[in-house]
């Protein structure tokens, strides 16, 4: 009966809620970005979205290491995807002013696309060498104006909840640019919404924010671009619960 009842209650009100909800958060993130409040544009509209869609959703964050986060110094953040949630798990509450790496398809998603493009977050475009590489240009441009990357390194959600192979995008943005990557373990996501559903279920996503790993201590080569994933990988791995 509580699944029959929290199903209802999400087809009825959380997803018109929903909708309207991220309509109005694309709308003033583009706006705000538009007019010269970039900052504020690019944090708090999200922030307020994905802690409102937590709340609506009926489920719980816990989130620990937020101290490893350094104020002094902008990272790659690298984080395992399970889920959709897992967007509004990070935006809504690790507190910290970041730029998403994001797949090229989400820029023709509607008002979504728009305000992220405005709010100058990174598609990956893979078409060609040249497009591919730009990413890495403009993540050092976000770095330097002071923001972090946000970056799933399996580059699409779990098939099945377990960390997948990772990709080497996030670790040349980090070994070209010289800054740190922060892992980040998130458990609990797969469990609310997998890939392959479409109504959440309630529950409890768990963040965990490692030690920075410091990229500058890895050779400039491809066996450092390996062991820096591995490094990262296995952080993160070690930090997801059942």
């Amino acid at each position: 009966m509580g699944r029959i009842l929290y199903v209802i209650y999400i087809v009825l009100i959380f997803t018109p809620l929903f909708a309207i909800i991220t309509i109005l958060t694309a709308v003033v993130a583009a706006v705000g970005s538009i007019i010269g409040l970039e900052r504020f544009a690019t944090m708090y509209p999200g922030m307020v979205w994905s802690k409102l869609t937590i709340i609506l959703s009926l489920c719980r964050i816990t989130v620990e290491g937020r101290e490893n986060i350094p104020t002094d110094k902008y990272c790659v953040i690298a984080c395992n995807h399970q889920s959709a949630f897992d967007i509004w798990a990070l935006y809504g509450y690790t507190h910290i002013p970041f730029k998403w790496v994001l797949k090229g398809s989400l820029s023709r998603v509607p008002f979504v696309g728009w305000a992220c493009r405005k709010c100058g977050f990174i598609f990956v475009d893979n078409s060609s060498p040249e497009r591919a590489a730009n990413v890495v240009y403009m993540a050092n441009q976000v770095l330097k104006n002071e923001y972090h990357v946000m970056i799933f390194p399996e580059g699409t959600r779990s098939p099945d909840g377990r960390l997948g192979k990772f990709k080497k995008g996030a670790f040349k943005i980090a070994m070209d640019t010289g800054a740190p990557v922060i892992p980040i373990s998130i458990s609990g996501a797969y469990q609310i919404l997998s890939k392959d559903d479409i109504i959440p279920k309630r529950g409890h996503i768990r963040l965990k924010i490692h030690p920075q790993i410091d990229s500058t201590q890895y050779p400039q080569d491809v066996r450092g671009l390996l062991s820096l994933s591995a490094d990262t990988r296995a952080a993160i791995e070690s930090g997801i619960v059942p």
